[in-house]
């Protein structure tokens, strides 16, 4: 193989920067590793397949024979790591494309669309592909840590001719300021190897591409104890010699650690199954999205039987939240949020609260999930608490879990009981159309489904979801989804537990207090009577199209949540007239809209509506708009569908938070937006 070196140039970063660019305290490198490598390969999966083939293999290799291939450095690796064999983590795929596209420096635009050059020699070229969950970006970057830097890409394609090529490049990256570095005459630390033009071996500057004489590759992959991709086998295979097993797997020699911080093929082994567990041979995903996870780790499959209990138990809350069904005691809420998609839901979010015995019992060896979830493990086992935690995950299309959100802003003042712990998963209708608010030409940032949005909030390393600005503005539909899945299971634990007092209360009595006059707090059964609903009416003069009168109003119910009051109402509808029934927020002199109120203060509306109904005569010529009958908007419509003009019984429940002291309003307004009654 021949050498290329990267000359310093303008504008042009060295290995340092390039190494530093994805930075995440939070995540492993071995999971970095895992999470990247995966994405990219199931981004790559083709069309027509059920399955996406992953094989994870730990090989040894003689540095001697590895060296012979490196003109440049190899004389530093035979310094560096003599005689004695050496480790190779080799990840590859197969029922995928392979990386397509040219490979040539001088190819112009067609680069663009060039997967090989995309990852081997572009750096931040992001994928353009629906639904992907890889970047091409800067997440590789995590191939160069786990090493010295030197990384090599096999991977085997089908030609326009549909015959086959294989290409195979190694490239390294490392800190040119390190003392102890391998390219020695490199200024910026970034090398690759392969064939080139000439056979000027001396020339480091010549470009290099791909080898491709399927000799000489076979001859390189031996080198690693692997053979080349044959018959009608696509895919690729990264190669990563010289293994840091100290980066890799920092608490080794601890002696509480857990034990995948104690062996390299254990540490993967839970990292596959930690970001990937959910669509491993899952069926569900199939159906829906394309080709499911079949992985082999040294041979052996991963599957549902192998897999860790905790990764077991998510995995059966992901499919509940994909499908809507639950299973078991596992509970299901839809998540729904106002001015966001043109249909459907966001998403649902599973979830159950689990006794400690009972985790134990499925064979959940350690005292906490927390154990399994978490990757940094500075704190040994018996440092951890065991008790009261609340872990919920979330993951978009791909299947790939981003992030565990462990007792943090998911779940924050979700109290659950001693020795229980709450497990949850949120999965979003990926493919729910988004409003023109994030799909309009005009904005910088176009976003057409949720699965765009969700996808562009996240970082390089995919670790997590962050509400973005556009033209200006804050979106906030990452918030707003937390807030609703708070809420949610909120109202779940409390129907079953009545111990839990409710974030949305306690956060609505501090906004009281800050929007309306002082005055004596308390946790009435009832309103108090400047706090009722108002409702206006027209005197019996029918000059409106629209109007609602409230005859009366008393407690059905109550919890330590919330208190539900029968609402009867007298209602004037004019022939052929359309209307919303609506509860809206007082605040001092204001008053707010649901939507208005959750915009302006971060909150949850603390009153909705449910179960309508018209009574007397006139029930066969009104129509409720049972699609809009959402507790969360606060409202619902109602249509005459009459030639004539009708005044009928109305009652509906109101629901509203105990502890706060927000007045609530009742208003009815018709399709013209002429307001009838408040």
């Amino acid at each position: 193989m021949y050498l290329q070196m990267m000359p310093r140039e303008r504008m042009g970063q060295d290995g340092k920067a390039l190494l530093r660019s994805l930075q995440n305290e939070s995540i492993s490198l071995v999971d970095l590793l895992i999470r990247e490598s995966f994405q990219n390969s199931l981004d790559a999966t083709l069309s027509e397949v059920d399955e996406t083939l992953i094989d994870v293999d730990v090989k040894n290799f003689s540095t001697e024979k590895l060296a012979d291939v490196l003109p440049g450095i190899d004389d530093g690796l035979r310094y560096r790591y003599g005689q004695q064999l050496q480790t190779a983590i080799v990840i590859g795929d197969r029922n995928t494309t392979g990386l397509e596209g040219s490979v040539r420096d001088d190819d112009g635009i067609n680069l663009r669309d060039s997967n090989l050059y995309k990852l081997v020699y572009g750096i931040a070229m992001n994928q353009s592909k629906e639904g992907a969950g890889g970047s091409w970006g800067l997440g590789k970057t995590s191939y160069f840590r786990v090493g010295p830097g030197l990384v090599f890409y096999y991977t085997r394609v089908k030609l326009d001719n549909s015959s086959y090529g294989e290409r195979l490049v190694a490239s390294l990256i490392e800190n040119p300021e390190n003392p102890d570095r391998l390219l020695k005459k490199s200024e910026r630390g970034i090398a690759w190897w392969g064939t080139k033009d000439s056979k000027n071996q001396s020339n480091y500057s010549e470009p290099t591409y791909p080898v491709t004489d399927e000799s000489e590759i076979s001859d390189m992959l031996s080198i690693f104890g692997l053979q080349s991709y044959s018959g009608n086998e696509t895919g690729t295979r990264i190669i990563i010699p010289f293994v840091n097993e100290q980066k890799l797997l920092p608490y080794k020699h601890q002696d509480n650690a857990p034990v995948w911080q104690k062996e390299l093929s254990t540490a993967l082994d839970f990292a596959i199954q930690r970001w990937y567990a959910p669509r491993i041979e899952n069926s569900e995903y199939q159906q829906r999205f394309g080709s499911f996870l079949r992985v082999r780790l040294n041979g052996e499959e991963i599957d549902g039987n192998s897999n860790n209990t905790v990764f077991n138990v998510f995995t059966t809350l992901y499919k509940s939240a994909l499908t809507g069904n639950p299973i078991g005691r596992i509970q299901v809420k839809e998540i729904e949020l106002r001015n966001v998609t043109k249909q459907g839901i966001v998403g649902r979010v599973a979830f159950r609260v689990y006794d400690l015995d009972e985790l134990q019992a499925m064979g959940m060896v350690y005292k906490t999930p927390e154990i399994y979830l978490t990757m940094n493990v500075s704190d040994t086992e018996d440092e951890l608490s065991y008790v009261n935690r609340k872990f919920l995950a979330f993951a978009r299309q791909p299947g790939m879990v981003v992030k565990y959100d462990l007792d943090g802003e998911w779940t924050k003042d979700i109290q659950v009981e001693d020795g229980k712990f709450l497990l949850a998963f949120f999965v979003p209708n990926s493919k729910a159309p988004l409003k023109e608010l994030y799909s309009d030409p005009n904005n910088d940032k176009q976003f057409r489904t949720l699965e765009d949005y969700l996808r562009g909030t996240e970082n390089a390393d995919h670790a997590d979801w962050d509400d973005i600005t556009i033209n200006g503005g804050q979106m906030t539909i990452v918030r707003r989804i937390k807030g609703r899945i708070l809420k949610s299971i909120n109202e779940e634990l409390r129907d079953d537990e009545g111990k839990q007092t409710s974030v949305a209360s306690r956060m609505g009595r501090k906004f009281g207090s800050l929007l309306l006059p002082q005055r004596s707090a308390g946790n009435a059964a009832r309103p108090k009577a400047n706090d009722k609903p108002k409702s206006g009416g027209s005197n019996g003069v029918k000059n409106r199209r629209a109007t609602l009168n409230l005859i009366s109003t008393s407690p059905k119910s109550q919890t330590n949540y919330q208190t539900i009051y029968a609402m009867d109402t007298e209602v004037y509808l004019a022939a052929n007239t359309v209307a919303n029934v609506q509860v809206l927020i007082q605040a001092a002199s204001q008053k707010f809209s649901a939507a208005e109120w959750e915009q302006q203060t971060d909150l949850l509306s603390p009153f909705d509506i449910s179960n309508p109904a018209v009574y007397g005569d006139a029930s066969e010529k009104i129509e409720v708009d049972t699609l809009a009958e959402y507790l969360d908007q606060g409202e619902f419509a109602l249509k005459n569908t009459s030639t004539e003009n009708l005044t009928f019984k109305l009652m509906f429940e109101l629901i509203a938070e105990r502890g706060q002291h927000l007045s609530p309003i009742l208003e009815i307004t018709d399709k013209t937006g002429k307001k009838g009654g408040e």
